[in-house]
């Protein structure tokens, strides 16, 4: 019989095949396959442990590759040939899980980032306080390539850490130097490379390798900021307001030169002092194929056009399709890089240290500079490239430079800026964006709060067809909305001769007589009713209209039910079987048998059936006679 295959949380003995007999104690961190717990090297006795994975044998989340072997599946395990050691020696760090809580202005937050990355890991470093020596920060440990994934299974398909952490560590490097020579240290975290040997968390996998160190980041991402509802909208711009206008500005710049693909909100961190960071830098030009930049500090990218008119219509073109643009701006519109510089553009007047280093990576020697940093020459080709653009065309003309050169169904439009909003969500300022094609959205001002509230109280009984206008009439009212009409003069517009008394409540069209009111809506077809889906001012808002707009919701709900209750009866296939049978056997006597809704009295009283023992129709008959009104009917 072919061996069970195993599974993650299995409790090995010494009978299990393929299992090392031997329970190491005491050896070095490097000779064990597993260990429950390890000495610091240098750390005055300090343990590092792997609680979540104790006893060492339990494997909280692995399985030994060898009992794979007979099922036919290949993994890569390169330490199967090793013991698994109940303490072990010489470790240089302690890992732990990223996650927990963040705290931001007194707040408690939790922390959703785990860096649960296959196969790679990013953990917490720390390693021991020496006596009399101050305590160092904690580290951002970057592992490449483990060959036990967070899910508890062995690697499938061999990858070899030292080939492609080199690659990547050289570039993180070389990007560190970068930082450095731009002035940008306090918005990028430095990056380092070392040996370290480590026990790995909930599974004690002890790792021996090159790991990639990072400054942690402080504060919490944009993005669980902004998701809370601790803040809303207009407090969270208060807040992001700390943060110094030259560092956004220089930010943006950062990634347009590296060609960062994924800046999202959720790899930027802001603390309470208004300070922010950068994380996950890795993802620059080159890395992935076709991209030119990503981030929601600069325009015309499809992270910034998410921001102005929301996900479904920024990624309609490759997951949606005939979705509408949000009429409220994300709060982290904030962030455009034009809302923080002087006069809306930057043009050549970079920020700090920047023109200096543009100048040297832009120049005749701008690829030799480049190398000289670190960069791999695919890298520094792309790096003096973008700093030449910079340099000659300045950050408007690079960003449209750059636009143009992306595929035509590719394209974003340049949106404006959003650098405010108001109380209820909408920009504070004249906001038309860019829908494609030279279309521009209205400026929305109507407040959805009342629509939202409304499809809130009456959600149960609304069909979903009426919910989706309720939320989205605003938009349609932009297009296609009544607008006020005054005119100018007192006299009547249908005959032009007398004192204009009264306004049609649908076109405002003025009339002076109940005969001219007539003509009035002979001639134009209005109907004189007011239109109550029409576009509102802001100024025009007020508790009538709320409470117009909640009768309008009632009147259509009292459609909806009025109109399924009207609704054709149910096939036969879907009626009860008893039902079923009766029509069918009615039909079979050429007798054509209509039901009456449920609920209806004569359906209540009515005895008509079949009876299937001797095949007959039971029909109930009522006779009424003109001449004799008080008889009552009988069964016949």
């Amino acid at each position: 019989a072919p061996p069970r295959r195993p599974r993650p949380g299995t409790l090995y003995t010494e009978a299990d095949q393929g299992v090392p007999r031997e329970l190491g104690v005491g050896l070095p961190a490097t000779a064990c396959q597993f260990c429950a717990e390890c000495s610091l090297a240098g750390g005055g006795g300090s343990l590092t442990t792997a609680p979540e994975g104790a006893p060492p044998l339990a494997l909280h989340n692995a399985t030994h590759s060898s009992a794979w072997t007979p099922l036919g599946i290949t993994v890569f395990n390169r330490r199967a040939g090793l013991p698994n050691c109940t303490t072990c020696t010489g470790c240089s760090h302690h890992l732990e899980q990223l996650g927990g809580r963040l705290t931001f202005d007194r707040v408690d937050l939790p922390n959703r980032y785990t860096g649960a990355l296959m196969p790679d890991y990013t953990l917490l470093a720390s390693q021991p306080q020496l006596p009399g020596a101050e305590e160092a920060e904690p580290k951002i440990a970057r592992l490449l390539c483990v060959d036990l994934h967070r899910n508890g299974q062995w690697a499938r398909h061999e990858c070899t850490p030292t080939d492609r952490a080199a690659r990547q560590h050289r570039q993180m490097v070389a990007l560190a130097r970068l930082v450095d020579e731009c002035g940008l240290a306090h918005v990028v975290p430095r990056h380092t490379v070392a040996n370290i040997t480590v026990l790995l968390p909930q599974s004690g996998y002890v790792q021996s390798r090159e790991a990639l160190l990072s400054d942690r980041a402080k504060g919490i991402p944009l993005q669980l900021l902004q998701g809370s509802w601790h803040w809303p909208a207009y407090q969270l711009q208060d807040i992001w307001r700390r943060i110094p206008s030259e560092h956004v500005v220089q930010a943006a710049i950062f990634d347009l030169l590296v060609g960062h693909c994924d800046r999202h909100p959720d790899n930027v961190f802001v603390t309470d002092d208004g300070r922010m960071t950068l994380i996950d830098n890795d993802q620059i030009q080159g890395n992935i194929p076709g991209c030119l930049y990503e981030s929601f500090f600069l325009p015309r990218c499809t992270k910034h056009e998410i921001l102005i008119n929301g996900f479904g219509w920024a990624t309609q073109r490759h997951f949606q399709k005939n979705v509408l643009p949000d009429v409220r701006p994300s709060p982290l519109a904030f962030f455009d890089y034009r809302c923080h510089a002087a006069g809306g553009a930057v043009g050549t007047a970079f920020p700090g240290a920047l023109p200096t280093c543009l100048a040297k990576l832009g120049g005749k020697d701008g690829l030799r500079n480049a190398l000289d940093l670190g960069f791999s020459r695919r890298h520094a080709e792309h790096l003096a490239a973008r700093a030449a653009l910079l340099v000659e065309q300045g950050l408007e003309g690079a960003i449209a430079s750059l636009a143009e050169a992306r595929p035509a169904a590719d394209r974003i439009p340049l949106q404006p800026a959003c650098c405010a909003v108001n109380s209820q969500g909408f920009c504070a300022t004249e906001f038309r964006p860019d829908l494609g094609n030279g279309t521009l959205r209205e400026p929305t001002q109507r407040s959805l709060l009342y629509h939202y509230g409304a499809v809130a109280l009456f959600g149960g009984a609304l069909a979903s067809g009426f919910a989706y206008f309720a939320i989205y009439r605003p938009v349609r009212g932009l297009a296609d909305g009544a607008t006020e009409r005054a005119q100018a003069s007192g006299s009547c517009a249908t005959c032009g001769k007398g004192l204009a008394k009264y306004r049609c409540p649908r076109c405002t069209t003025r009339s002076c007589s109940l005969e001219c009111v007539k003509a009035h809506k002979q001639q134009s077809g209005c109907s004189g009713k007011r239109d109550r889906t029409a576009f509102l001012g802001r100024a025009q808002l007020d508790e009538r209209s709320l409470l117009s707009d909640l009768r309008f919701l009632e009147e259509v709900q009292l459609a909806d039910e009025v109109a399924k209750r009207a609704a054709p009866a149910r096939p036969a296939m879907l009626l009860p079987r008893g039902l079923q049978t009766l029509l069918q056997q009615a039909k079979r006597r050429g007798v054509e048998l209509h039901l009456l809704p449920m609920g209806m009295a004569a359906r209540k009283t009515n005895t008509t059936r079949y009876n299937p023992k001797q095949g007959i129709m039971e029909w109930r008959l009522e006779w009424k006679f003109q001449s004799a009104p008080n008889f009552k009917p009988v069964n016949a």
